[in-house]
């Protein structure tokens, strides 16, 4: 299998036709779901929190999840994600059949257990605005839970307690580093889960938190670059 950087190489010739650089993105989304060597960074997404949501926070959690596969889907180094908690017969299957169109052939790993089943706990960072800890790199032997909570629904402290009586280690984005406060706007942290990866992925192909912090931050957030 070529490596993901001669991919990338292949895909800017200018005899590349735009099916053959499709097909070399689907070649390079498909190594990064299948790798097991512990090359690429895990992005999981935890959705074993849906009971916390209703109808319509159900349906902003898929379309995220929508968003988040086309972000991966279109990067030059994509990375490995993962949809734990993912019921068949539960509300978030069944609204992401309805509303993601092709999503049973999203290539992305689904599965119905829960992550602490997959993952060693020693592997795992849990995402969280409640963090004391600060993410500072991405770890390819690592993987970054979200939780799947939309922003409507921002319960303080829910993921951070959640993860801590798990035992799990915890960090939150470096935002506060690399923005601070205009004169007005909600100064939240909470971020979509969709804006959550945006940023770590951009942070894995770009290796800058400052730019990828400030390009995906919206701006009614009320931050601005230090």
């Amino acid at each position: 299998m070529e490596s993901s950087s001669s991919v990338c190489q292949a895909e800017k010739s200018p005899k590349m036709t735009k099916k053959e650089r499709t097909a070399l993105r689907h070649q390079r989304l498909i190594a990064a779901n299948n790798d097991r060597q512990g090359r690429v960074p895990r992005v999981c997404v935890d959705l074993s929190l849906g009971h916390l949501m209703n109808e319509r926070e159900l349906r902003s959690l898929v379309c995220q999840i929508r968003q988040i596969y086309g972000s991966n889907r279109r990067a030059d180094h994509p990375m490995q994600i993962w949809l734990t908690s993912l019921d068949t017969e539960g509300d978030i299957y069944k609204t992401s059949l309805r509303k993601n169109d092709g999503f049973e052939l999203y290539v992305m790993n689904k599965t119905s257990q829960h992550y602490s089943a997959i993952f060693s706990q020693e592997d795992v960072i849990y995402l969280t605005p409640d963090s004391p800890n600060v993410l500072t790199e991405i770890e390819a032997c690592k993987v970054y839970i979200i939780g799947g909570l939309v922003d409507e629904s921002v319960i303080p402290n829910a993921t951070f307690d959640l993860a801590k009586e798990r035992g799990y280690d915890t960090a939150k984005l470096p935002i506060m580093r690399c923005m601070k406060h205009a004169e007005k706007g909600t100064f939240s942290t909470v971020l979509a889960i969709n804006q959550v990866f945006e940023i770590l992925l951009r942070y894995y192909n770009a290796g800058s938190w400052e730019s990828s912090v400030v390009s995906v931050i919206p701006k009614r957030k009320g931050f601005i670059p230090r």
